[in-house]
């Protein structure tokens, strides 16, 4: 399946999705190809009050997932309220390829919309990630704000390099939420010393110093 980017009014997207996703379904309901607006979950504050929103991941663009754009659906798209144009050009129409796609899939693996990652601090404050869409695209991490709970990561596409914000939700790593699991690793490893000892022990074997060697028990003879 091939994806092209439309580009529309940068927050006008809900309303030109609405407009073409109606003008689609009369072309033909079953077969209509698919719109697509990755989103993310962010929290924000505003008025002394936090709560949960949708922000698009690439502000400004839409997605066409199709094998090939007819001429029907072509024109329905460009009459769709806030349309800019196709990527590359209208004249110039190109599927996604190579980094490009790669990086659209990356979220559309996750859902259209994508939750907050999961992630810790290590022992030099450096964020790491367990899951989520910041998996996979630490390099891109320009910048980490621990207190609000977001990082700013840079995204491409085609030509057009730009800032997002993703969201994230801190968790315990293993060291910290089990403080004494190497005491608790280290006495299970010698207890199995101590169990192998003690079957050697039965079968004749006692340890003398690097070397294990048979010795016969009284009455053995």
């Amino acid at each position: 399946m091939n994806y092209y980017v439309i580009q529309v009014k940068t927050g006008g997207e809900e309303k030109y999705l609405k407009s073409a996703r109606l003008a689609l379904a009369h072309i033909d309901p079953e077969a209509s190809p698919q719109l697509i607006w990755p989103r993310r979950r962010l929290k924000i504050r505003r008025q002394g009050k936090t709560k949960d929103v949708l922000a698009p991941i690439f502000p400004g663009y839409v997605f066409l997932e199709t094998e090939s754009i007819e001429t029907d659906v072509y024109w329905t798209l460009r009459r769709g309220i806030g349309f800019y144009k196709f990527l590359n050009s209208n004249r110039n129409i190109e599927a996604l390829t190579g980094q490009d796609r790669e990086l659209l899939l990356h979220f559309l693996r996750l859902g259209e919309v994508v939750e907050k990652s999961k992630v810790y601090f290590d022992e030099n404050k450096r964020i790491r990630v367990v899951e989520g869409a910041l998996k996979g695209l630490e390099g891109c991490i320009v910048k980490v704000d621990r207190r609000k709970r977001r990082a700013k990561i840079r995204l491409a596409l085609y030509d057009d390099s730009f800032l997002i914000d993703f969201g994230f939700e801190v968790i315990e790593p293993l060291e910290e939420c089990w403080p004494d699991w190497k005491f608790w690793c280290e006495l299970g490893r010698r207890m199995g010393q101590v169990r192998n000892h003690c079957q050697r022990a039965r079968a004749g074997l006692v340890q003398d110093g690097t070397e294990c060697r048979v010795v016969r028990k009284p009455g053995m003879d």
